[in-house]
């Protein structure tokens, strides 16, 4: 060892204390109690807890969450903590600008009280760190900076930039997709841009949405607009307006009354028009898949493994399921560490992550834009479709909870 110690050991070592590493830390300890498993975050996550426990602002960026991850949620015992403050999803509108064909899906049709929550991502990470800090056998380090990965014939060594080197039987990358580990190690990402930027606001609606989540498509990109627990007691909803990367102008340039203008002209006036807009932030839009999600101790997890287009807001209900997936596996195979037993973890998760990822991205070539007349008659004809048909309608409603895989 370069500062003369030797490695301390963990059975379990995950790189990342994002919203995904947590998760997976706080599920193993529900599993595997007896493992000793080292959570690695670069970020300082006590101030960031510090910071999430003081009053919440209106421009506070949040997630929908579908069934299924409420479900994990729930077995992660922040569940409580989450639904007092989340909106849900009661219904869904899905239309297209200047287009005659909609569909509509409430959850009250599907014998359902919702189809999920919209939850801020703050409340989500104060959750499950609160947790971690209550686990004794997770340690967390924070903050630290990775410098080496090292592969070993027992698992992997971590070695942190100030000297510190750790051994662990099984190495978890949950560092995000823009993982510089990934590129260490070798392993290929295969990525595709979208040619799109994302741009996320809140804004405040004149009458609210009543429960309902609109997704419209224009002509220049998809949007949607989310139900939000009200702010200050007025209605709040959560913004993705997809656009053409350099787009002029930007969002960003535009007054708060040019913004109102253009997005009551492109949502048709949801929610009864709106009245505020907070402030944006925005990210390039990209497909893209690792490679390798699985090595001799290795198993890439989250958006390091899979980003995909916030169309179906499937990202990290997918990332969700492939913690739990993970963790139910290493319940049952408590020593797995060999290349053939991860593979095996791999398959049973790749239908999920296909499915997932294809029909995302057959959503949005079916409402893109430069369709030609057929297209757009045949794409109106299936809103309408869904409307007449509750069978087609439950399929995809399925979809979207994380149901039906």
């Amino acid at each position: 060892m370069a500062d003369g110690k030797a490695a301390q050991a963990f059975d379990i070592a995950i790189i990342g204390g994002g919203l995904v590493g947590a998760s997976l830390a706080l599920r193993l300890t529900q599993v595997l109690p007896s493992k000793r498993i080292g959570l690695f975050e670069k970020s300082d996550l006590s101030a960031i807890l510090r910071a999430t426990g003081s009053s919440p602002s209106f421009d506070q960026r949040s997630t929908a969450l579908s069934l299924s991850s409420e479900a994990i949620l729930d077995t992660l015992g922040i569940g409580p903590v989450l639904w007092a403050e989340a909106a849900p999803i009661l219904a869904v509108h899905v239309s297209e600008q200047g287009r005659w064909g909609a569909t509509r899906m409430q959850a009250r049709e599907q014998g359902l009280s919702h189809f999920g929550h919209v939850v801020p991502n703050a409340l989500i990470g104060q959750g499950l760190w609160q947790k971690l800090a209550e686990a004794p056998q997770i340690r967390l380090l924070s903050p630290v900076s990775v410098e080496s990965l090292q592969a070993r014939e027992t698992g992997w060594q971590i070695g942190l930039q100030d000297g510190a080197h750790f051994d662990t039987r099984l190495l978890v990358l949950a560092d995000g997709g823009r993982s510089g580990l990934l590129q260490r190690l070798g392993i290929a990402v295969e990525s595709q841009s979208y040619g799109q930027r994302a741009w996320i606001s809140n804004v405040e609606t004149r009458q609210g949405t009543a429960g309902w989540a609109y997704e419209r498509f224009t002509k220049d990109g998809a949007m949607a607009l989310l139900p939000l627990s009200d702010f200050e007691g007025r209605p709040r909803s959560a913004l993705v307006w997809t656009l053409p990367e350099g787009q002029d102008p930007a969002p960003s340039d535009l007054s708060e009354n040019q913004l109102i203008q253009a997005l009551d002209e492109r949502l048709g006036l949801r929610g009864g028009g709106i009245a505020r807009v907070g402030s944006f932030s925005s990210y390039p839009l990209s497909r893209s898949l690792a490679r390798e999600q699985v090595r001799q101790g290795l198993v890439v997890l989250g958006n390091a493994a899979h980003a995909l287009h916030p169309i179906a807001g499937q990202g990290f209900n997918l990332s969700l399921r492939d913690v739990e997936g993970l963790s139910r596996f290493l319940q049952s195979h408590p020593d797995a560490f060999r290349l053939p037993e991860l593979q095996a973890y791999e398959s049973e998760r790749q239908r999920d992550q296909l499915l997932t990822v294809s029909s995302t991205d057959a959503l949005l070539g079916f409402f893109h834009s430069n369709a030609g007349t057929a297209a757009r008659q045949l794409r109106q004809a299936g809103l309408i479709g869904l409307e007449l048909v509750p069978g087609i309608k439950k399929q995809i409603a399925e979809f979207g909870m994380g149901q039906g895989r």
